[in-house]
């Protein structure tokens, strides 16, 4: 399976957002940044949907060891790209990604993505390996600046991670572009 083999076929199915609404998670707990359900999880592949109530952001993160994964977005959803130059973070792109986007997702890809706007959103979510892992975001990493670390993580991507079971790198840095421009 590749990513861009799973987007064409998550694009033939046609998903709308109404079919999800009894599946989400709009009033999480509040250690959560954003809802997270997850729907399955196979041999080697899993699929979560995401609830984005006003303010809701995920920590900027990577996906671990996922092979090949998609993200469905049932509604409007604001994102922010990343990548590591010179051993800091760096901002390389924000958007609004529109609702019925399918967009490809690797190990790799450095983001946050959430929601400003008053109107609920929900984004579907599947990560998949091609090495048969339990849980294919294993290994996530979540790079908190303010604390100048990287956290590692089994998938989750909440601002405010559980730390007494994860692992740390210190010596992330950003720059002040990133700073200044978050929204």
């Amino acid at each position: 399976m590749t990513s861009h083999a799973l987007v064409e076929m998550i694009h033939s199915l046609h998903f709308k957002p109404d079919e999800f609404y009894s599946l989400s998670d709009f009033h999480h707990p509040v250690d959560k940044s954003y809802g997270r359900n997850k729907l399955y999880s196979g041999q080697n592949f899993g699929i979560f949907l995401m609830s984005w109530a006003k303010g809701d952001f995920t920590a900027i993160h990577n996906h671990g060891q996922t092979d090949w994964g998609a993200v469905v977005l049932l509604g409007d959803v604001h994102h922010r790209l990343y990548d590591i130059r010179n051993q800091k973070l760096v901002l390389t792109g924000k958007n609004v990604i529109p609702s019925g986007t399918v967009a490809p997702v690797q190990g790799d890809l450095i983001h946050a993505m959430g929601n400003f706007d008053d109107k609920p959103s929900m984004t579907l979510h599947i990560y998949g390996s091609n090495n048969h892992l339990e849980i294919p975001g294993i290994s996530s990493r979540i790079f908190e600046l303010e604390k100048n670390r990287i956290r590692t993580t089994n998938g989750e991507a909440y601002i405010n991670g559980i730390e007494s079971s994860d692992e740390y790198k210190a010596g992330i840095e950003t720059d002040l572009y990133f700073n200044l421009s978050f929204r």
